[in-house]
């Protein structure tokens, strides 16, 4: 790994996604002003096809995430990493804002998806940054369920009655593997850490219909093959260590990704033992990002992209006060 890169840490321009279910919180609580109305999911490190995210800031301006991993392989993702993955950037950061709840869904693990897709499957984890009152999430199903019983419930119209439904507020954390049935619950603002795949398995939607007054289409038959049974929730409950003024927590650790919650005043984190890169997620505060030359304060809702070849930065908060997620594999 060259220490002569040109790499810096990387900020890219957000995708907006419109959806049926989508609010303004994008926009009003993460400051995104050219977010427009039902705005469901703001995609901002992205290498799915069709929607690969370019580099906002810097001399890199403007590229390409794909062009990076293929000009710049091992020194952004990592030896490891690019040796597992190629050229395929292995993770999709999102924003979800519900203001109607999503579909209750699933989505195929690895083998399956590639099977009938040629893709990734999908393991995710939600960061929940904003609740309303009565907000709620689905994950999982309620012990004791198989699939007769799903197929029962589903014939009777009545999917509700086996699913695991529970209050989220903000900083509750949820991991949810391939498998899983969930939904997210209207009134929720959540960061989502994701495998790179964009299959989904729609299996209720609520009655709803499209903009064009139809049902959406649902997908019964290639779900029930995905579901797994087994899990009945996926709440990940965590406790921070203090040490000084830095504190942490793990809140996910798979073969896909691992995820830490990480509140500091000063913090320089330990990137040459990872052989990764790492993702930053700006949840609280701002975190100024020192790196040889490079300097830039980042605020609440900025993503940012630190490359395997930096391996010696520094992070500092102005005001004291900021918390991220770290996100690498």
């Amino acid at each position: 790994m060259s220490n002569n890169s040109k790499l810096y840490p990387l900020t890219f321009r957000p995708i907006y996604k419109q959806k049926i279910w989508g609010g303004k919180k994008i926009a009003e609580s993460l400051g995104r002003s050219d977010a427009e109305k039902n705005t469901g999911e703001s995609w901002e490190l992205s290498g799915v096809s069709g929607s690969i995210t370019s580099v906002k800031n810097g001399i890199l301006a403007g590229r390409g995430l794909d062009e990076l991993v293929k000009e710049y392989k091992s020194e952004l993702l990592g030896e490891k990493i690019y040796s597992r993955f190629g050229y395929d950037f292995p993770l999709l950061i999102k924003f979800i804002d519900a203001a109607e709840n999503l579909s209750i869904q699933v989505h195929p693990g690895d083998e399956l998806a590639r099977k009938r897709h040629n893709s990734s499957g999908k393991t995710e984890m939600w960061y929940i940054l904003e609740s309303e009152h009565d907000s709620f999430l689905i994950n999982g199903f309620k012990p004791g369920t198989n699939l007769d019983k799903y197929r029962q419930a589903v014939s009777d119209h009545n999917i509700l009655s086996v699913l695991n439904k529970e209050k989220a507020k903000a900083g509750d954390v949820f991991f949810i593997p391939a498998g899983c049935v969930h939904a997210i619950g209207c009134g929720l603002l959540l960061a989502e850490i994701q495998q790179t795949s964009d299959i989904t398995y729609r299996i209720y939607d609520w009655d709803r219909k499209d903009n064009n007054g139809k049902p959406r289409e649902l997908h019964t038959e290639p779900a029930e093959t995905a579901l797994d049974f087994s899990i009945s929730s996926s709440r990940i409950n965590y406790i921070c260590k203090k040490q000084n003024s830095l504190e942490s927590a793990r809140l996910a650790a798979c073969e896909y990704f691992s995820a830490d919650f990480i509140r500091f005043s000063h913090y320089k984190p330990e990137l040459s033992l990872r052989n990764s890169f790492t993702v930053y997620i700006i949840i609280e505060g701002q975190a100024e990002i020192k790196y040889a030359g490079f300097s830039e304060v980042f605020s609440r809702g900025d993503v940012v992209l630190i490359p395997a070849a930096l391996n010696s930065i520094i992070l500092h908060s102005p005001n004291d006060k900021c918390a991220l997620l770290e996100i690498y594999i």
